[in-house]
């Protein structure tokens, strides 16, 4: 047998290689995908709990910040109050609500604060 006939075994192996490490990345990509949507689900549940607590409150009683959905972190710059609701930016209220992942087509001004109002509470 000539030596061109013999199997290329460091070929073979190194296709194996290959095949494993993409057969890792796939997994670790389907991992991160449930892993997101756990953070989305965990935020929604905690956001839910939140806005129990918040409902138990006063006007000018400290509210609870909501958790942005995507990382469970409190949203930055959250109303402290509900009157703050009240004195929020078209910009601000317009900001909380796509961080909530609620819909905005063509809310006026006072609508975005009712909006931010009901996902607080």
């Amino acid at each position: 047998m000539a030596a061109n006939d013999q199997p290329n075994v460091e070929g073979l192996h190194l296709q194996e290689i290959q095949a494993s490490i993409t057969a890792l990345q796939d997994g670790q990509a389907q991992i991160m995908r449930e892993l997101g949507d756990f953070r989305a689900r965990l935020g929604d549940t905690q956001n839910a709990i939140i806005r129990l607590l918040n409902k138990s409150t006063g006007p000018n009683a400290p509210l609870i910040p909501l958790v942005n959905p995507r990382n469970g972190l409190p949203i930055e710059n959250a109303p402290r109050t509900a009157l703050e609701i009240f004195e929020l930016s078209a910009e601000e209220a317009t900001r909380i609500l796509q961080i909530l992942g609620v819909p905005i087509e063509d809310l006026g001004e006072e609508w975005l604060r009712r909006a931010v109002l009901n996902s607080f509470l």
